[in-house]
């Protein structure tokens, strides 16, 4: 066994009282030293948690492997947001438009179509657009933005709308999202249902897609959901439209107590032989109409921000 002074800083042999006795831990039967080049291997059965001095347990699995064959450690962590292409949001995002109907109806920015009676009104106490049908069959107002929202490949895009859809009643159609006649990304109020859809034009026409809110393949918002939330649209609601064409994807949540909460993911990668839409460059539209009432309906409308992740500034933490 070697000995060790610690007074004097040397190896010495039996006989001295200064003198300790040194072992050395060996990480396999090579005799490999462990030090901080050659760590001790530590296996991870199954989970283990870390928590802070008040609990507020983190869940760490160790059971994923990469493509490349090796364990990833991974944190379960539904808080932190990454984009379709699995890369963590901490990049800052860049504001490609907005408007919030304090003053006017931002004619410079908006289009508005009117069939009947429609009609829509600013409420500049409550910073807000009114759109309203009539009680005629036909009755229609859209309003879509001049411009369409610009697009890069590989950048996540987000459109948010905040909005209140007031109860729903047969023959009321509302919907508000990213779309033209032809392609587009929306959330839909059918007057029974609650729908998003996914709309394309093909050789065979116009085809939307509609998965009731019942399919929803993310929290549905119903209080039957892991958040409990419930929405309800006689309130104002923030809706966020995710969406990168590059990849394939697109994802509708709403907003609630400072949290992001999915509701439905639009996924083509590995699942369908076509692309998601037509087009990303789409233009933000709002649309109510009446199908089949004789009773007026409103939908108000506050504010529209749509941008994108900053991607050449993102940064690893």
């Amino acid at each position: 066994m070697a000995q060790y002074s610690v007074k004097r800083s040397k190896n010495y042999h039996k006989g001295n009282s200064d003198i300790h006795e040194v072992m050395m831990l060996s990480r396999d039967r090579q005799g490999t030293i462990v030090d901080s080049d050659n760590p001790l291997p530590v296996t991870i059965p199954g989970e283990v948690e870390i928590k802070n001095d008040t609990g507020n347990p983190i869940t760490v699995i160790g059971t994923a492997i990469n493509p490349f064959g090796l364990p990833v450690v991974s944190v379960d962590d539904d808080t932190v947001q990454h984009t379709s292409t699995n890369r963590r949001k901490v990049s800052n995002y860049e504001i490609t438009e907005f408007n919030t109907f304090q003053y006017t109806k931002d004619p410079l920015i908006w289009d508005e179509e009117v069939t009947g009676t429609a009609s829509s009104t600013l409420n500049t106490y409550e910073a807000t657009l009114v759109m309203s049908v009539g009680t005629t069959t036909g009755d229609r107002i859209e309003r879509q933005t001049k411009r369409v929202l610009p697009y890069i490949p590989g950048r996540e895009n987000e459109v948010i709308m905040h909005f209140k859809l007031n109860a729903q009643q047969t023959g009321i159609v509302k919907r508000l999202g990213i779309l033209d006649e032809t392609s587009g990304i929306y959330l839909e109020d059918d007057g029974t249902t609650y729908n998003v859809v996914l709309r394309k034009t093909t050789t065979g026409g116009t085809t939307e897609t509609r998965i009731a809110r019942a399919n929803w393949n993310g929290d549905k918002l119903d209080g039957t959901g892991g958040s409990g939330h419930n929405l309800d649209f006689t309130k104002f609601q923030t809706l966020v439209i995710e969406y990168n064409w590059f990849t394939g994807h697109a994802e509708l949540k709403f907003i609630i107590d400072n949290y992001t909460h999915p509701i439905h993911q639009f996924e083509f990668n590995n699942s369908e032989d076509a692309v998601i839409t037509n087009t990303p460059f789409l233009p933000i539209k709002w649309d109510i109409h009446n199908t089949t009432v004789r009773l007026a309906h409103t939908l108000w409308r506050f504010q529209v921000m749509p941008h994108y992740q900053k991607q050449d500034q993102f940064h690893l933490v």
